[in-house]
């Protein structure tokens, strides 16, 4: 496989249990998902390969959950390529299939979803959707008391009052990520929640609470960026 993930000891783990693991393991289709995760940002064609025989093999199976990590796999990927029209009819199969089901890997899955279209229809400028989809997941995300999501969800939802000039809802929002963040012990995120506030304070024109979050963010933090949850949720069927 090509890429920077070709040679990245986590890959290479996650291809060992999914050799080692019996063909009718459910755990199995959950490792390729976790494999398609890592790979499809550096390398989207082979990501796409693996994707497809997730699909295969969950369809055979008949394994609602796994085929609908398939669609979401599926639209992860066109995203990537900035495909938004086949990304978000990927993730509304997936929603689709997880609806089937009301448990709690189902529901899981279902925020998520959403919460990956609502970063894409924020990205095209369509904001009234992309908080309804945000606020649906984080209610999904409350209902199974999934504090991961919701860390996501509230950064985004900052990011979303950021782009619109509401920067006391955005500081807000981001605070509340940060603190799940915190919590979780999700370093990224942390930062990612200080950088964010530092750089509204700053568009603000106040600079004191810019120069004090900035120092508390680490140094090599750079530009994070809201990304989908996909890649968090690596190691979760839904």
């Amino acid at each position: 496989m090509n890429g920077k993930n070709a040679e990245s000891p986590y890959l290479d783990s996650l291809w060992k249990v999914y050799r080692a693991a019996a063909h009718n393991d459910p755990d199995r289709l959950l490792t390729l998902h976790a494999i398609v995760n890592e790979t499809q940002y550096d390398d989207p064609d082979s990501a796409h390969v693996l994707a497809d025989e997730l699909m295969r093999q969950a369809s055979a199976q008949q394994d609602t959950i796994a085929m609908a990590l398939a669609h979401r796999d599926y639209g992860t990927i066109a995203n990537t390529r900035r495909d938004n029209h086949a990304a978000i009819e990927h993730y509304r199969r997936a929603i689709a299939l997880y609806a089937t089901s009301s448990d709690t890997v189902a529901m899981r899955g279902m925020a998520a979803t959403m919460h990956n279209m609502g970063v894409i229809h924020m990205h095209l400028g369509e904001m009234d959707t992309a908080l309804s989809l945000y606020r649906r997941s984080m209610a999904l995300d409350e209902r199974i008391r999934n504090n991961d999501g919701l860390m996501y969800c509230f950064g985004s939802l900052g990011r979303v009052h950021e782009i619109q000039g509401s920067n006391d809802s955005a500081i807000y929002y981001y605070a509340k990520s940060g603190g799940i963040a915190e919590q979780l012990g999700e370093k990224r995120m942390v930062a990612a929640s200080l950088g964010n506030r530092a750089n509204v304070y700053e568009r603000m024109g106040q600079i004191g609470p810019a120069i004090d979050f900035a120092y508390k963010c680490p140094r090599d933090h750079g530009a994070i960026e809201q990304r989908t949850r996909d890649r968090r949720f690596a190691h979760h069927r839904g």
